[in-house]
């Protein structure tokens, strides 16, 4: 009878549930105590759960860092850059000026007198602030551009090329778009001057680098890669023309916005402006980050320099190139996967494999 009881029992799903529960209870209460719960091993589990949502907020971190600070860089790189090419432009070295006037098409209007319109732009606001004129570099009724900015003594070599009969509303909008009174269309006509220069500089640079190191792969693939290489040379192109038009006429708009001239409307557009680098590919934004930086920091120390903050280093450049060649040869010696596949392949080839 009890056989019969204990098969019928284990048969019906109560009878199941019932035993189940008991061997439960009995493994936790067992002898052993290796499965035996208590808070200690309850407060254990809740710390490893802590732990490892700590790693993964952590690996979260690190990758929208690892993502977005070549971003980051860029745009602080180019508001440090804009506020010394305005305000500093004398620090500026005339070869860079020269690059940065020619493609900003500054040249068309001002040939070999750009540092001269940056100046007249800087003079002017120290001006009116200085004045306390409510004008903010502002051009008066009644005044055309030209009429205004004639009274700037620096000015005397820019006048040519401005309009007799277009009035801007302010001085940097008639220096910086001189043939129309439109910030827009001066914008539009930035973009357009400036997209074909930037192609015509970045087409080459490319097809360089495809001969000199990516020679096996066009071989395999050449149609592949010359499309790659138009990808490439198109987005860049649309980079440079974004950041360009976008520090010139991004500060126009500032001033429409904000109805005056400041310091805060050229370090606004700058930041803005860096956001263009999101348009080119992410292994390249490192890249373009470093440059901007380096230059950023040469500004950045002849402004030090110039306004007496410190003083210069004599053969400061000399120390400063040979720490950065240890740290990038230190890094070739002991973690070269870390280094882009460009510059590995010049090291490689000037000092041979690690």
């Amino acid at each position: 009878m009890k056989r019969a009881h204990s098969e019928l029992t284990m048969a019906s799903p109560a009878g199941r549930s019932a035993d189940l529960r008991m061997s439960a209870a009995g493994t936790r209460a067992g002898p052993s105590g290796r499965d035996k719960w208590s808070p200690e091993t309850d407060e254990k589990g809740k710390e490893a759960k802590r732990e490892g949502g700590g790693q993964e907020a952590s690996r979260h971190v690190t990758r929208f860092i690892r993502n977005h600070a070549p971003t980051a860089l860029l745009s602080v790189s180019v508001a440090v850059i804009v506020l010394t090419l305005v305000f500093h432009t004398d620090v500026i070295p005339r070869g860079y000026m020269n690059f940065l006037s020619r493609t900003a098409g500054y040249e068309r209007f001002y040939p070999r007198k750009a540092p001269i319109a940056l100046k007249t732009i800087a003079y002017d606001i120290r001006r009116s602030y200085e004045s306390g004129s409510s004008l903010n570099s502002k051009v008066p009724h009644g005044v055309t551009t030209k009429e205004h900015i004639s009274t700037i003594p620096i000015a005397r070599d820019i006048i040519s090329a401005l309009d007799d009969s277009i009035r801007h509303d302010f001085t940097a909008c008639g220096i910086f778009h001189p043939k129309t009174s439109s910030c827009r269309m001066g914008m539009l006509s930035t973009a357009l001057h400036c997209f074909p220069i930037a192609l015509k500089v970045y087409t080459p640079l490319n097809a360089a680098v495809l001969v000199l190191f990516k020679r096996g792969l066009f071989l395999k693939d050449p149609r592949g890669m010359l499309l790659k290489l138009v990808k490439s040379s198109v987005r860049s192109s649309i980079f440079f023309t974004l950041l360009v038009t976008g520090i010139i006429n991004g500060a126009c708009g500032m001033r429409q916005l904000l109805g005056r001239e400041t310091y805060f409307g050229y370090l606004a557009s700058g930041l803005l402006s860096g956001l263009s680098v999101l348009v080119e590919a992410p292994s390249r934004r490192v890249e373009l980050a470093m440059y901007c930086f380096l230059r950023a920091l040469e500004s950045g120390w002849d402004v030090g320099v110039k306004l007496k903050w410190w003083a210069n280093v004599r053969h400061g450049e000399v120390a400063l190139f040979s720490a950065a060649m240890g740290v990038l040869m230190t890094i070739y010696q002991n973690d070269p996967t870390t280094i882009g596949l460009t510059y590995h392949s010049v090291l490689t080839r000037i000092f041979g494999r690690n």
